[in-house]
């Protein structure tokens, strides 16, 4: 397989068959869809084959089901340990990836990483420095700023809050989707 993704012959070591098809189908899928999301194609294609595991897994027997290098493997199996699409614990001597298949989960902790280590300290900076702009259109321009990142702020939060409440069983899917309905008119 190229570093971009793209497959070579001979380059997934799945079992033969329908699962190898259906595999490499999943992984094509995964990684596209990935793509559109602003993820490389390796990422997709990783999580996909991790999620066909049924065990944890280490670089080196991703690289023989991917064909990736192990150096594009280390370093994707880092992004996707950021985006909490995986989870990483040792065994032995040996690190083992195994998928995180809550994409809720952790696309939830995204949002609070971009909140906690983004959103609020650009908030805190344009605040503390609001005041020692002295162009009046920059200041206003700041002030702006400051209203946009707190709405997005709000909005990170409510929807952090949605899910976890879901996930707890406080608020259904169905009770969510029926509001957005009644409130924007829009359908699922």
């Amino acid at each position: 397989m190229s570093e971009d993704g793209g497959l070579e012959a001979g380059a997934m070591s799945a079992k033969a068959g329908g699962r190898d098809e259906l595999l490499e189908e999943v992984l094509s899928s995964v990684a596209e869809i990935g793509k559109r999301w602003g993820f490389e194609l390796p990422i997709g294609r990783i999580w996909a084959f991790l999620l066909f595991q049924p065990r944890a897994v280490t670089q080196r027997e991703i690289e023989q089901g991917t064909g990736y290098s192990r150096g594009l493997i280390s370093r994707t199996l880092r992004k996707m340990d950021t985006f909490s699409m995986i989870r990483v614990f040792k065994e032995g001597k040996e690190m083992k990836y195994a998928v995180n298949i809550s994409l809720t989960d952790g696309f939830n902790d995204f949002l609070r990483r971009l909140l906690n280590e983004k959103i609020k300290p650009m908030i805190e900076l344009l605040s503390e420095n609001l005041e020692k702009v002295e162009d009046e259109a920059l200041r206003k321009t700041f002030s702006t700023l400051i209203s946009e990142y707190q709405r997005l702020r709000i909005l990170i939060t409510a929807f952090s809050k949605i899910l976890n409440d879901i996930k707890a069983g406080k608020i259904s899917e169905e009770d969510v989707e029926r509001w957005i309905e009644r409130e924007n008119g829009a359908t699922f």
